[in-house]
C-alpha cells in the first residue's frame, strides 16, 4: 500500500470508520475514568457490600450464602425446620436480594486467577487509596453501566432510528 492508499483509506475508506469508532471508544473511557475519578468514594451502601458478599461466596464455590446473618432468615429456616439455634458464624442463604447482581459478581470474581481475587481482598490501603475490592466493583459497574447503554442503542436503533437509539444511550 503507497502513501497516497493509506491517505485515501484514512479519510474516505474503511479506515476513516475505524478511526471514528476508536476515538469513540478513548472517549467513552476517558469520560468513564474521569467520572470515577471525581465521584468514586468506595460503595454508597450496605446492600452494595451484603451483594459483593454473597458474590464472593459465590466466586468461592460456597454458593449463594451470605455472612450478613438476618433475624427474618434464622426464623424462617426455623419455621422450616431446616435450622436449629442460630450460629453467628455460620453463613445463612440469601434470602432477601434477587441473585443477578451477585451472580455477576460472582462471576467476574470467578474468572480471575486465584492470587489476584486473594490480593483484592487482602491489605486495605491507607487512604486516598481504598481498598482493591472496591475499585474492582466500581469497574464492574461501569462495564455493566456500559453494557445497559449499548443496548439502550440497539434497541432505539432497531425500533426506531438511530439518533433515537444515541438519545436512548444518552440517557441512560
Amino acid at each position: 500500500m503507497t502513501t497516497q492508499q493509506l491517505i485515501h483509506w484514512l479519510e474516505v475508506g474503511e479506515g476513516a470508520r475505524w478511526l471514528r469508532r476508536a476515538a469513540l471508544l478513548l472517549g467513552i473511557l476517558v469520560l468513564s475514568l474521569l467520572i470515577a475519578y471525581k465521584q468514586f468514594h468506595g460503595p454508597l451502601s450496605e446492600q452494595t457490600l451484603r451483594e459483593a458478599d454473597v458474590g464472593r461466596s459465590v466466586a468461592l464455590g460456597e454458593g449463594f450464602v451470605t455472612r450478613v446473618n438476618f433475624p427474618q432468615t434464622a426464623a424462617f429456616l426455623q419455621a422450616r425446620g431446616e435450622g436449629g439455634a442460630p450460629d453467628a458464624a455460620a453463613p445463612f442463604p440469601e434470602l432477601h436480594q434477587p441473585p443477578l447482581y451477585s451472580a455477576l459478581i460472582g462471576a467476574a470474581l470467578g474468572v480471575l486467577p486465584e492470587q489476584w481475587r486473594a490480593a483484592l481482598f487482602a491489605d486495605v490501603l491507607p487512604p486516598p487509596h481504598g481498598f482493591a475490592a472496591d475499585y474492582f466493583l466500581l469497574g464492574l459497574n461501569v462495564l455493566l453501566l456500559w453494557g445497559a447503554a449499548g443496548q439502550a442503542w440497539q434497541l432505539g436503533r432497531k425500533l426506531f432510528n438511530p439518533s433515537t437509539g444515541l438519545l436512548a444511550a444518552l440517557g441512560v
